[in-house]
């Protein structure tokens, strides 16, 4: 090979390798090439926990520990020896993912029209005392979308203002153990229960309106409910199996009474089962329909209640068999 041949050949040979390195550190540069990730939302939740020895009014950021008042977001704690109620004076939100904690012996007051809606949790402890206060007129609720847990803790419905209303609804689950469900004054208070827990050892002294999938449960769940007065079974349609309506409550059965606000049908096949001593009430212009069975035990009584051009019905397209009951 001649040295024209040598000195052509060296000249590929150079521009081979060049062409390489260059492809290398392209392939390098895109491969480590800077780039943005998108993180998932990781939102810390502040604790926020109540100061005040004696009480006062939950809008007043004094009175928190941060300097200012809880966000819907917040944990709250309140659970210090209080000499006066911390009062609910403004709407109040707890979060989904928040928790509202009361302490033992802490009293808190929901202020005449006044709303405080837990979507996430409420958790009362033993000796703890929520009360929803009543003005003229007023509205005021304890909403539960989420959860509440109520153990040894009391629950005053105050209903002594003119027309008010009041009322604690849960639409999500309750659980409570040794606890007392109370109402004061003669306008409407009610506790309305879609889903629940554990309930045990409690006293229901106010109105309940239930589902009738939830009547079974009402007897109590490791320890039986002790009493009871108005059991409202909300309008629904038995298809199969019993509502079983029995005498509940370990400590008196005195006031317990169940009632249909509204239409009730206990279809063909199903049937209805009342026990011996209970008493069961009709509202006005309402209809009972039973085209399965209606079975009334001994000393049951039924009561269809009349109000003012009303029209009220027990329609039997099946059977009724009553032994030693009223109607």
């Amino acid at each position: 090979m001649d040295l024209t041949s040598l000195s052509k050949l060296a000249n590929l040979a150079f521009r081979t390798r060049r062409w390489q390195r260059h492809r290398l550190n392209r392939t390098k540069a895109i491969g480590y090439r800077l780039q943005l990730e998108t993180l998932e939302d990781r939102t810390v939740l502040d604790t926020v926990n109540w100061t005040n020895p004696a009480g006062g009014n939950w809008n007043v950021p004094g009175n928190w520990n941060v300097g200012h008042v809880p966000a819907a977001s917040d944990d709250v704690i309140i659970d210090i020896p209080l000499t006066g109620p911390v009062v609910i004076n403004v709407p109040v939100t707890v979060a989904s993912a928040a928790t509202m904690t009361v302490g033992s012996n802490v009293r808190v007051q929901i202020a005449a029209g006044q709303t405080l809606s837990v979507a996430g949790a409420a958790n009362l402890a033993s000796g703890s005392i929520v009360t929803l206060s009543s003005g003229f007129g007023s509205t005021q609720r304890l909403v539960v979308d989420g959860t509440l847990t109520a153990i040894g803790s009391t629950l005053t419905l105050d209903a002594s203002g003119y027309q008010a209303n009041t009322q604690l609804i849960v639409n999500g689950t309750l659980t409570a153990s040794g606890s007392t469900f109370s109402q004061t004054g003669g306008s409407f208070a009610a506790v309305t229960i879609s889903h629940a827990g554990d309930l045990s050892a409690n006293r229901f002294d106010l109105p309940l309106y239930v589902p009738a999938a939830l009547v079974p449960q009402l007897a109590g769940g490791t320890t039986a409910n002790r009493r009871f007065q108005d059991i409202n079974i909300l309008s629904s349609t038995i298809s199969s199996g019993s509502l079983d309506l029995n005498a509940i409550g370990s400590e008196s059965t005195a006031n317990l009474r169940y009632v249909f606000p509204g239409g009730f049908t206990i279809a063909a096949g199903a049937a209805l089962n009342v026990a011996a001593g209970v008493k069961v009430l009709l509202q006005p212009g309402q209809t009972l329909s039973v085209a399965g069975a209606a079975n009334l035990a001994s000393g049951s009584i039924v009561t269809l209640s009349s109000g003012f051009g009303s029209t009220q019905r027990l329609v039997v397209d099946g059977t009724l068999t009553a032994i030693g009951s009223t109607l």
